[in-house]
């Protein structure tokens, strides 16, 4: 008998030791916008400086693939081969992995790592020949671990500057990959390099790094929804919220719900100046709910689901 119930707890623990992660792509196609170099939000912010930044996006399709050294890869292409991307992951230890076409795909680089401990050490590889930069290979130590809706949080140090003045910290998330994007640039350059924006997956936005920045940038300032404000009742909720906006204009636009990670959990299109939403399908927690209208101008606020 003990040695069934020593057999049947060394399955669980081997069991245990082989879960997979969460996939970072799509079942079919995924996209990554991601933007450098984010230098807009500065102080001394010129919004007639032209190439200030912009987003980069990567689409990809599981029947684009190509095969080196028999290992295959999804590939893509951004602005024309020069900037071609190819991925893979292991969803065993939550790797992803990368090669670029401007070093012929020769080398292989680990971008992203979810099994990592406390303590541990990831190094970015510099990438002299990606033209990432020229300051040499930079180590990141793990300084915590989270687990949000039982998903794998590694928080980073340093921080490298990344948009501190909203909050965005160098991270790896599980299902979603690095904060830095797919292409990692340098902390050193300014503004903080490439920043991941957003993921969508097959077809449907999965992941917002954060509301002020949105999907997309290319060069201007923060766009607020002028002239008019958001207000959320009640909150905390239960069952549903109401929205109500502040302006004599008719409103119309999407809200997009984002769990305190960004996880995208509810997107609802609305044409009216008070909306009521369900939120009785929401976990317990804190989200930030996001209005953007069709000229991409944003509200946002927070609420509490009880």
């Amino acid at each position: 008998m003990k040695h069934k119930f020593f057999l049947f707890g060394f399955l669980l623990i081997l069991g245990h030791a082989h879960a997979q992660y969460e996939s970072f792509f799509g079942q079919q196609t995924w996209s990554y916008n991601e933007v450098h170099p984010l230098i807009c939000y500065t102080e001394d912010y010129d919004p007639n400086l032209i190439g200030c930044c912009i987003t980069e996006i990567y689409n990809f399709n599981k029947d684009d693939t190509v095969n080196l050294n028999d290992t295959l890869y999804y590939q893509s292409t951004f602005y024309g081969p020069l900037y071609s991307v190819y991925l893979r992951e292991d969803t065993i230890s939550g790797r992803l992995y990368g090669r670029y076409y401007i070093d012929n795909y020769e080398k292989e680089y680990l971008i992203c790592d979810m099994s990592l401990s406390v303590g541990d050490t990831f190094v970015l590889r510099s990438g002299h020949e990606l033209g990432w930069d020229y300051y040499g290979d930079c180590e990141m130590l793990v300084d915590s671990i989270t687990y949000i809706s039982e998903k794998k949080i590694i928080y980073l140090k340093p921080n490298f500057g990344l948009m501190t003045s909203i909050n965005v910290t160098m991270r790896f998330m599980e299902g979603i990959g690095p904060i830095f994007g797919i292409r990692p640039h340098h902390w050193y350059e300014q503004g903080g390099g490439a920043v991941l924006l957003c993921l969508h997956k097959d077809e449907e936005l999965f992941y917002m790094t954060h509301e002020d920045l949105g999907c997309y940038q290319n060069g201007g300032g923060i766009n607020d929804y002028f002239q008019t404000s958001l207000n959320i009742y009640p909150n905390p909720a239960s069952e549903n919220i109401t929205l109500e906006f502040t302006t004599e204009n008719e409103v119309s636009g999407t809200v997009i719900v984002r769990d305190i990670i960004g996880r995208v959990c509810k997107q609802v299109d609305i044409n009216s100046k008070t909306n009521v939403i369900s939120v009785s399908d929401l976990p317990q927690g804190v989200y930030i709910l996001t209005f953007m209208d069709e000229n991409m101008r944003k509200l946002s606020k927070k609420f509490v689901k009880i």
